[in-house]
């Protein structure tokens, strides 16, 4: 397996482990889990948007031409506020098909690196606090809690 920065040709298939990784747990933590949107124009567009931004990167895991997971992260908004430099992963996805197998550690890892090396100083992302395997796989990896989200519906 190799981790490598993405590619536009590479859009497609982060798209399908995305869906494929995400349908079974997002649902089940937020019933206003748009299913449809890893398909959509608008999904294809954000990756672009990733892709050419400096301060972003997508990385994919890949065996041959097979992309088996990958991560997607950038410059914490929030950044202007605090006293160093932090990175969001916004999304960590790997195939249900090798999940388990070391695929997110490797990607995870890869992405603090990246991060390390372009000036990064912390990196943060979100889980649902109802996502126990989530939970347990970033503590696993040195991650804290450090706040909870709320929200309600109107």
């Amino acid at each position: 397996m190799t981790i490598v920065p993405a590619t536009h040709q590479d859009i497609p298939q982060i798209l399908t482990v995305l869906d494929r990784a995400f349908q079974q747990s997002h649902p089940h933590y937020d019933p206003h889990f748009n299913r449809d949107w890893y398909s959509s124009d608008e999904a294809k567009v954000y990756l672009l948007e990733v892709l050419s931004d400096g301060n972003s990167v997508i990385l994919v895991a890949k065996e041959g031409e097979t992309t088996l997971g990958c991560s997607v992260g950038f410059l914490y908004d929030s950044a202007k506020f605090r006293t160093v430099k932090e990175f969001e992963l916004d999304m960590l996805g790997v195939d249900p098909s090798v999940q388990s197998q070391g695929v997110g550690t490797q990607l995870l890892q890869a992405t603090e690196q990246w991060a390390k090396d372009h000036g990064y100083h912390k990196i943060s992302i979100t889980a649902y606090w109802k996502n126990v395997s989530a939970l347990r796989f970033y503590k696993k990896n040195g991650y804290e809690e450090i706040d909870i989200s709320v929200e309600k519906t109107l």
